[in-house]
């Protein structure tokens, strides 16, 4: 019994371990990209990054970001980054006015390993990567841009 008791905890904490380094991870090569590119640092408080990748469908991606850009209260858009990767022939550098942007001209961000696909968030609380979330259609960011309103920055 006593055995399986400490094969059960040092899968437990090996499980965890892993959990803790991909994330870690994540943290690490997103930070590096942003202070390499662009010189900037993961903040501490609360921030969204809005991913638009060179690859992918455009037309979704387009309707996706003109949703994000009109449902993301004022209040909250001090805590958005916008990164586009080379897209500014189907999205307008106009959409994004009111909101910080960060022009990946060399599309850096669409070859990290850190799972981006059409639009893709990344949230970041006190200098990590925290959450990864893929949005694939106008629903997911309807719904994230809901989460991302009541939460409280």
């Amino acid at each position: 019994m006593r055995f399986n008791l400490k094969i059960i905890s040092i899968l437990f904490i090996i499980i965890n371990s892993c959990n803790i380094q991909k994330s870690d991870r994540k943290t690490e090569i997103f930070s590096n990209y942003l202070q390499k590119e662009f010189n900037v640092k993961i903040p501490d408080s609360l921030h969204y990054y809005i991913i638009i990748p060179e690859y992918g469908c455009k037309g979704c991606m387009q309707r996706i970001v003109k949703l994000s850009v009109e449902r993301i209260e004022d209040d909250i858009r001090k805590h958005v980054t916008f990164i586009l990767s080379n897209r500014d022939e189907i999205i307008s550098f106009d959409l994004f006015q009111d909101y910080k942007l960060l022009h990946d001209k060399d599309q850096v961000i669409d070859y990290l390993a850190l799972n981006i696909a059409n639009v893709t968030i990344i949230v970041t609380r006190k200098e990590k990567v925290t959450k990864i979330i893929n949005v694939n259609d106008e629903k997911t960011m309807l719904s994230f841009c809901e989460e991302m309103n009541n939460r409280k920055v």
